[in-house]
């Protein structure tokens, strides 16, 4: 007797953390595979229409908006797989994305780059990959930063801070000074710098 029942899908959010020049790109590429799907990154708001690169500090609370408002739109829509691409630094910086995956009631995924230089956290290795030219320092700095709970959990329960805008200005502040003061960033692109 043949079976009739009809195969469902499993929809899927995955959220891709790390620091710059980690992996995050590959291992996102490599989830998508050749599946039906769709990758956002706060890169895509930076990025012209010509595909170049242009970071500008000032909108990158604007930019994590953006993101948020891409993943929303895709699960909207029941798109099987979601890619959620970016730092993903702290916790309260991802919680609306797995806040709107349980709405739409997606399977949460979260996942770190495997490479060997993301495992033993060599920064070093990290800004020679970075294909925004992030510094070392500026990797060092986020790496200070870093939630290493990262549960859905102790996600869910994180509380967003009222401040959250200043905090991330703070941050894109102090990561610029770095590396104005260190002269670690190679300008002669300037059309393709990134700073957070």
């Amino acid at each position: 007797m043949e079976n009739t029942t009809k195969k469902t899908y499993e929809k899927e959010l995955f959220i891709i953390r790390g620091l710059p020049g980690s992996g995050k790109t590959t291992l996102a590429n490599s989830i998508l595979g050749n599946g039906a799907g769709i990758i956002h990154s706060s890169d895509d708001f930076f990025t012209n229409k010509r595909n170049v690169f242009k970071f500008d500090k000032a909108k990158i609370n604007e930019a994590l908006k953006f993101n948020q408002k891409q993943c929303e739109e895709s699960c909207s829509k029941g798109i099987l797989r979601i890619i959620v691409d970016d730092n993903h630094v702290k916790r309260w910086n991802v919680k609306p994305i797995i806040e709107t995956g349980k709405k739409y009631n997606y399977k949460i995924i979260i996942r770190e780059p495997e490479t060997t230089w993301w495992k033993t956290r060599n920064v070093n290795e990290m800004a020679k990959r970075s294909k925004h030219n992030y510094s070392i320092n500026v990797i060092k700095k986020l790496l200070e930063l870093w939630d290493t709970d990262f549960s859905i959990e102790s996600i869910l329960k994180e509380k967003i801070p009222e401040n959250k805008e200043d905090i991330i200005d703070q941050l894109v502040q102090n990561t610029v000074k770095s590396l104005q003061g260190k002269n670690a960033l190679n300008l002669n692109n300037k059309d393709h710098q990134k700073v957070i």
